[in-house]
């Protein structure tokens, strides 16, 4: 869906439904996703490639801007080259407000927030020490989220976030919780709920039902219980819409 020509009252009323947070296990197909989007709404959707694993088929060149992270111990040598850019995790937050606010953008990926927090911690044990590692990390992930909400509901933006369940210790029960991967405590069984809408990916379709205390996934009510067709980013807008 294209909001180029749209009023900021109807985009906001298109994305209310976000921001999305679509979960899954590896290689389930949440990344592939974004590739069922039309090349027209590819040119104006930024990914931020925070695993630096590029996509399954698709060319960079296909989108507005493919960001990559630059980690505490990348190559310092590293270039911004064609539409493809580097962005420490300092950086990271910063441009995507920017991002928000630009006409020139509808949609923005997080690809994914499991490695965005796993970078996150790695930042701050190098920069600091004790306690003071955790309370930068919270206070960061605090202001992500804020953030999210904020300038989704501000400039009416489809916004995703992919991100990895966490993993079974015990192959038995590997389906009994699905909760998103995250360090610290204090976030454990919560992220899904700073999202409008939490759908899993499961055999490359999108599913939600907003009914078991053990998954976290959550649609609205017209909807549930959800399936789609086939794991794309376009059905899945369409359907928010409806």
């Amino acid at each position: 869906m294209n909001l180029q020509d749209k009023t900021l009252e109807e985009r906001k009323k298109l994305t209310r439904a976000f921001p999305v947070v679509i979960v899954g296990k590896p290689g389930c197909g949440k990344s592939a996703a974004i590739e069922f989007l039309p090349a027209e709404e590819k040119m104006r959707t930024i990914i931020l490639d925070v695993e630096a694993k590029g996509l399954p088929e698709d060319d960079e060149a296909d989108y507005y801007k493919v960001i990559k992270l630059k980690s505490i111990d990348s190559d310092n040598d590293l270039k911004d080259h064609g539409n493809v850019m580097y962005k420490t995790i300092e950086e990271l937050l910063p441009y995507f407000k920017k991002a928000m606010a630009s006409d020139k953008i509808d949609r923005i990926v997080v690809d994914t927030f499991t490695a965005f927090v796993s970078e996150l911690e790695r930042h701050y044990v190098t920069v600091h020490n004790g306690f003071t590692v955790w309370n930068s990390y919270n206070q960061q992930l605090h202001d992500f989220f804020r953030m999210l909400k904020e300038e989704t509901y501000t400039h009416g933006k489809f916004v995703y976030v992919l991100g990895h369940y966490k993993p079974s210790k015990d192959k038995k029960d590997q389906d009994a919780e699905k909760f998103m991967v995250v360090k610290g405590n204090a976030h454990y069984r919560l992220i899904e709920s700073h999202f409008n809408t939490v759908v899993e990916v499961d055999e490359f379709k999108f599913r939600a039902d907003n009914s078991d205390e053990y998954d976290s996934t959550r649609i609205k009510r017209s909807l549930s219980p959800y399936e789609s067709k086939e794991n794309s980013m376009a059905e899945l807008e369409s359907a928010l819409n409806k």
